[in-house]
């Protein structure tokens, strides 16, 4: 019986959550029933991390960016296309708006020229699509945004299977009739839940070492500098906090296109002593370190699929302060494993910090319900035999195993 051939395709290879996830399903799938490949766009920080998967076929197509770029995209399709009549895999998983719509139909391409081919050729790919959030949102332009849900549409006809992150957008798929809710499957994004619990940390010792005084409170946010974090509103809040009189840091963990309009914001604020950029931690240790040191996280989002940063703070013991959107919603039940605030409205984010902070009980009873949550549908583990399982049974009937 030979090995299922899986090809996962993505767009590029940030430091986020698709494509962290994404990596750690390409290095932990079975070897012993899986042959797995990678496709990218290149220029990733996250690069170096694939080229040092054992057994795992890596490929960077140069025209394939985020940017919507015509003659680049068509040129991606084909050479995409070309890639898989190459490979011939059983399965194309594709991730990320981008890359989803462009894979997708680079492999409907090559189904296309397979159907006419020999027939001793293996059977043409299924396909599946993870939408990790969407390539749509509510504050873009109407027409934008029928033009991204069209998209999203046209290659939901061509797909075989549709994976969600969370409830939300799968419940929003729907409502926008995105494919055929039959083909509709529930995987959420893992984290390591056992590690960011069970990391132990010398709080005095790492505040020390990154300059930070005992006795203030930290305040801590994970993402990249883009507009989807609006992070200017958490530069707003640390700024309401700190003329509330909070003794407090707040730490930034990221880094991006938005860096120099974020520097010019804290200058502005005078808050260069208060705000942190802490930059890229690409190592999991560094990340649980600054969770443990971390009295309350704060996310500003303006829209999310499933964060992992929210998940390895819940995972971490760290209440968490979020706006009530997408995916977050799934998981961050406002007064019971965690507190919530309208995108925008920073004063009630600033509000909520500083409950948890000077509530008796209430950051602690936040913090116990969440772990409670974390069952092992939150599992990065899980997650991968899920999605093994799921590749099984879709090639079971064309591969007559």
């Amino acid at each position: 019986m030979r090995k299922i051939k899986v090809i996962h395709v993505i767009t590029k290879l940030e430091l986020g959550g698709a494509q962290v996830n994404t990596l750690y399903t390409v290095k932990n799938l079975n070897r012993d029933r899986f042959e797995v490949s990678l496709l990218a766009g290149p220029g990733g920080i996250l690069d170096d991390n694939a080229r040092e998967i054992s057994d795992l076929k890596l490929y960077f197509i140069p025209e394939l960016a985020r940017a919507v770029n015509p003659l680049k995209d068509l040129i991606t399709i084909f050479k995409l296309a070309r890639l898989f009549r190459i490979e011939k895999p059983d399965i194309v998983h594709t991730h990320s708006s981008k890359a989803g719509i462009l894979g997708r139909w680079a492999c409907f391409l090559f189904k296309f020229f397979h159907s006419i081919s020999s027939r001793s050729s293996p059977p043409a790919p299924k396909i599946i699509h993870t939408f990790h959030g969407f390539g749509f949102n509510r504050y873009q332009k109407m027409p934008v945004r029928f033009l991204f849900v069209l998209a999203e549409k046209m290659a939901a006809t061509i797909s075989d299977m549709l994976i969600f992150v969370s409830e939300s957008n799968l419940s929003e798929a729907k409502s926008r009739k995105i494919g055929n809710p039959a083909k509709y499957f529930l995987i959420r994004s893992g984290i390591d839940i056992g590690f960011f619990k069970n990391t132990q940390v010398d709080k005095i010792s790492k505040k020390k070492e990154i300059k930070i005084n005992s006795e203030d409170f930290v305040i801590t946010t994970i993402g990249p500098f883009k507009k989807q974090k609006n992070l200017s509103d958490f530069l707003i809040i640390a700024n309401l906090l700190k003329y509330r009189g909070l003794k407090s840091k707040f730490l930034i963990v990221g880094d991006g296109e938005e860096r120099e309009k974020l520097n010019v914001i804290r200058e502005a604020l005078e808050l260069t002593d208060e705000v942190r950029f802490m930059g890229w931690l690409k190592e999991k240790k560094e990340v649980a370190e600054i969770l443990k040191i971390t009295d309350v996280f704060v996310m500003t989002s303006l829209w999310e699929g499933l964060p992992r940063s929210i998940l390895e703070s819940m995972a971490a013991g760290v209440p968490v302060c979020a706006n009530a959107v997408d995916g977050v919603k799934d998981v961050v039940k406002d007064g019971d494993t965690g507190l919530l605030a309208e995108p925008f409205d920073t004063k009630r984010m600033a509000e909520n910090i500083l409950r948890i902070l000077k509530e008796e009980g209430l950051g602690k009873r936040i913090t116990v319900n969440a772990l409670k949550m974390l069952d092992e549908s939150f599992d990065i583990g899980k997650m991968v035999i899920r999605q093994e399982n799921l590749y099984a049974n879709l090639t079971k009937n064309s591969r007559g195993f």
